[in-house]
């Protein structure tokens, strides 16, 4: 499953899925102060080299449009490669966008309507029951992720606003530390299956 963890997770599933992380380069690794925990800096060092911002960066120009983002993140819900969400790609994005969720930002959720609702319709414009890549573009940019994270308002996003957004959202309490339980969220999402993989 690609989505973003954002639980708690038992402490069996917790040692399963550490088992389960790749050998090398685990973000728990990354820690080199040893204290515990990712600082931003041991964080955007690391996660710039993961390879995710070349990945999406599809003309190689080194900025993240918000086009190319938005593609990147689809892509990495649609699981199967078949261009549009079925109903278990679509339930992993929809717990991405709810409270406490990846995507979740300072109390504006797309999809969602004024009774705090989740609203699929908001997404599948067409009413196919499926979200197309345009579909999921077009809400993307209408929750803002790329303006939020475009701290020099030129529109795209470097390496180090990608790597400092994905740390700020890692960062639940905002204490500038990525630690337990949010250590664990990173090292399933770079895992061989999780959101970031390739």
């Amino acid at each position: 499953m690609r989505t973003l963890k954002h639980m708690h997770l038992t402490t069996t599933a917790v040692l399963a899925a550490l088992l389960a992380a790749p050998a090398t380069a685990a973000p728990s690794d990354w820690d080199a102060n040893a204290d515990g925990g990712l600082s931003q800096t041991e964080f955007t060092d690391q996660f710039s080299q993961t390879g995710v911002f070349e990945d999406w960066d599809t003309d190689a120009d080194g900025t993240l449009t918000e086009g190319e983002f938005s593609a990147g993140a689809y892509q990495s819900y649609d699981a199967d490669r078949d261009g549009a969400w079925n109903d278990a790609e679509w339930d992993m994005a929809e717990t991405d966008w709810s409270n406490d969720g990846f995507w979740y930002s300072d109390g504006y959720r797309y999809g969602y309507d004024t009774n705090n609702v989740y609203d699929r319709g908001a997404w599948d414009q067409d009413g196919d029951g499926t979200v197309l890549m345009n579909e999921f573009s077009d809400g993307f940019a209408q929750a803002g992720v790329v303006d939020e994270w475009d701290t020099d308002g030129d529109a795209a996003l470097s390496s180090e606003e990608f790597a400092t957004g994905v740390f700020n959202r890692y960062d639940g309490n905002r204490d500038g530390m990525i630690d337990d339980p949010e250590l664990l969220n990173v090292d399933n999402d770079m895992g061989e299956e999780g959101f970031w993989s390739s």
